[in-house]
């Protein structure tokens, strides 16, 4: 169990490293190297240091949250010591978000950092020099800082507040509930620590964080004006033995003077469980689009053992205090528990919370007693972030790979609609607001992501965007793309920025037209013509790409060679004949809104592989009887028309293969919860871990 330091000293992240590890992985490349965006370099130094590795845009957690849960905040500049990461800028018109990792504290901290200018490159700096902006920032810790304490603080400016619950509870649970503000950053969350079998500082005392308090608690707020609602905190610390222990709760001082003050204490009972009370385990708590979350685990009642086990959940305190809900029987098919406890299968829960509001908060699970002697046993507490109204996604492809265009992919969603398109802007040269920028209003984001419905069930698909944006001169530009705020409250959060170049169009590259792109049943049809200047007498092949461009993992189809007679483009180029033109059949497509992204192929001399346009179509069910194929020969997920053999491309292959194959086997497990689907829906998850464990490591 995680050790803390007694409160009064500098805080230690959740994970058992020298966090100062991270801030010498940072020193070895220091030299000018590349090594992509801010925040992967921070999370490539944490992972390399020995820590975790943060997925910044995981789909079932926000990014705030993954720091909250996996690294201690830590209060202001004055706090920060070697190996913390500090974050500042964000939000949509200000500066972007930028991360880096401090090397040497003090009131202006040495930090390294990647991307600075936008070149994704390591180089050395100061915080002040970073962030001349001076927008708000955040310190994270992630591992355990070995610096000696700072001086004792005085007691003004101490945190205030009061623990509501603390008492023990069954399945070896002690309950903690409260709040607490720091007077100094009134509307900052401040963290907690608990203490159990002695106060901090103790021998043999263990010790808990219960990170930052940032549950809403409005009846705090109406008291302590100003200070806004996102103060309280709450949890079931598991693993106690039965019997009295004394329990202390600490607020931990985040900015200004004073010390981190003991807000309750006392001795609590833990009951040892009744002969005959359920078992089981709160296996996830999840957030789903719509501020809904879902619930999984299972219980058994061993008086009952082939009967299900009602299960209730209470929202943000334990039972008598929090929102009840009642589950109702967890008698969903595990099939993995029947294995080990041999009472049948049907004792699983896989339920959705609803009108969850927008924040932390903290769900209780209970296994209520179904028959003979027993209790109602406490299964545990989890906490879930749910999304605020401003819509969230993520970006996936951004890229000045061709001549004159800038290449875009990805999806979002608004929580406060999330059937509904969102719409993505996108700026060029600057962010929005600023003098002299492009602006683009790319439309409705409602191409077909069933990935992205896999994961917010109940949004629908038609979540993605796909398209290229024309006329950018050559050179390197600075984009940002931002989601555009649809419904209820909230703002227009940045999806993602970085600087593209536009190579020069080099000579002998062909030209042409994408003319039209029209729907059918299950297919589109496509038409045009393209030329190539080295060999103007001969046609030219063209390849097609379907909801994203070449190389970004799409599906494409090289459609072989554009040669039907366009008398119109012959008697425009003179000397290049009739025979230019293309009218393609591009099937197996699913109902639905789709972008095409056709690319003439350089077939002589110089040039490159120009991309001619993207077009939207919409596709109809296709008949049953008679299911379209397409024309063509599928092009490798690369992009290229030719399979790259290197060991990286190999393993990209073989992750991409792997994630349809647990998407699909996911899709049906939902539909059909038997056990032989679950089992090949746990096979092919752990089929994909390891293929992407593979390509991160090759590639």
């Amino acid at each position: 169990m995680l050790l803390l330091a007694p409160p009064a000293h500098a805080l230690d992240g959740p994970h058992n490293f020298r966090n100062a590890n991270i801030a010498d992985r940072a020193e070895q490349r220091a030299n000018g190297t590349w090594a992509g965006q801010c925040l992967v370099f921070a999370s490539d130094m944490i992972v390399e240091a020995g820590g975790p590795r943060f997925w910044f845009g995981d789909n079932t957690s926000t990014y705030q949250a993954q720091w909250a849960q996996r690294a201690a905040s830590v209060g202001s500049l004055a706090e920060a010591r070697r190996g913390d990461v500090i974050q500042w800028g964000g939000g949509a018109g200000g500066p972007g978000l930028h991360t880096a990792i401090v090397t040497a504290p003090g009131s202006n901290p040495s930090v390294i950092d990647s991307n600075v200018g936008w070149d994704e490159r390591v180089h050395r700096g100061s915080f002040s020099s970073r962030n001349g902006s001076a927008t708000p920032y955040r310190i994270w810790r992630v591992g355990r800082d070995d610096s000696p304490p700072p001086p004792p603080p005085t007691d003004a400016g101490k945190p205030f507040g009061n623990v509501d619950v603390l008492t023990g509870a069954s399945g070896g649970h002690v309950q903690v509930q409260g709040w607490t503000i720091d007077p100094d950053e009134r509307t900052a969350s401040t963290d907690v620590h608990v203490y159990i079998d002695g106060p901090a500082g103790s021998p043999g005392v263990r010790g808990v964080n219960l990170g930052a308090a940032d549950i809403s608690r409005p009846d705090v707020a109406q008291v302590h004006g100003g200070s806004g609602e996102r103060h309280g905190f709450g949890a079931a610390i598991p693993g106690v033995g039965p019997g009295n222990h004394s329990v202390y709760v600490y607020a931990i001082n985040r900015a200004g003077g004073g010390g981190n003050p003991l807000i309750g204490s006392t001795t609590v009972n833990v009951p040892a469980d009744a002969a005959g009370s359920p078992f089981g385990a709160y296996d996830e708590l999840l957030e789903r689009a719509g501020y809904k979350a879902d619930v999984h685990g299972w219980t058994i009642d061993p008086d009952a053992p082939g009967a299900a086990t009602e299960v209730h959940a209470y929202v943000d305190g334990p039972a008598g205090v929090g929102r009840g809900i009642n589950l109702g029987d967890a008698d969903v098919s595990r099939p993995d528990v029947d294995a080990v406890h041999h009472a049948g299968a049907a004792h699983g829960l896989d339920e959705r919370l609803s009108d969850l509001a927008a924040g932390a908060h903290t769900v209780w699970l209970y296994a209520i007693n179904r028959a003979g002697s027993g209790d109602n046993i406490l299964l545990g507490a989890k906490r879930v972030w749910i999304s605020g109204p401003s819509p969230i996604g993520h970006l996936d492809v951004l890229a000045g790979a061709l001549p004159g265009s800038i290449a875009l992919n990805g999806w979002t969603m608004d929580p406060d609609a999330p059937t509904s398109p969102t719409e993505v802007h996108v700026y060029i040269d600057g962010p929005a607001g600023s003098s002299g920028a492009r602006g683009v209003n790319l439309g409705a984001a409602d191409v077909l992501r069933p990935d992205v419905a896999d994961v917010y069930a109940g949004g629908g698909p038609d979540h993605g965007f796909s398209t290229a944006i024309q006329g950018v001169p050559a050179g390197p530009h600075a984009v940002y793309v931002y989601a555009i705020n649809r419904a209820g409250g909230g703002d227009n959060p940045m999806l993602g920025s970085t600087t593209v170049n536009i190579p020069e169009k080099p000579a002998g590259t062909p030209f042409g037209s994408f003319d039209t792109a029209s729907g059918g049943a299950g297919l589109a049809s496509i038409t045009g013509w393209t030329v190539d200047p080295d060999a103007p007498t001969l046609p030219t092949d063209m390849h097609t790409y379907v909801d994203g461009p070449a190389g970004s993992g799409a599906r494409g189809i090289d459609f072989g060679a554009a040669d039907r007679a366009r008398p119109d483009v012959g008697a425009a180029n003179r000397g290049v004949g009739d025979s230019h033109g293309f009218e393609k059949t591009v099937g197996d497509l699913a109902p639905g809104r789709h972008v095409l992204w056709v690319y003439a192929i350089n077939r002589a001399g110089d040039g490159g592989n120009p991309l001619l346009r993207t077009l939207p179509v919409t596709v109809g069910q296709p008949a049953a009887a008679a299911p379209q194929t397409g024309e063509g020969t599928v092009i490798p997920p690369s992009g290229q028309p030719s399979l790259d053999t290197s060991a990286c491309a190999t393993a990209e292959r073989a992750k991409a293969k792997a994630w349809k194959k647990m998407s699909s086997a996911k899709r049906a497990y939902r539909k059909q919860r038997t056990a032989k689907r679950r089992r090949q829906y746990e096979k092919t998850r752990r089929a994909y871990s390891t293929a992407k464990k593979r390509a991160t490591k090759l590639c």
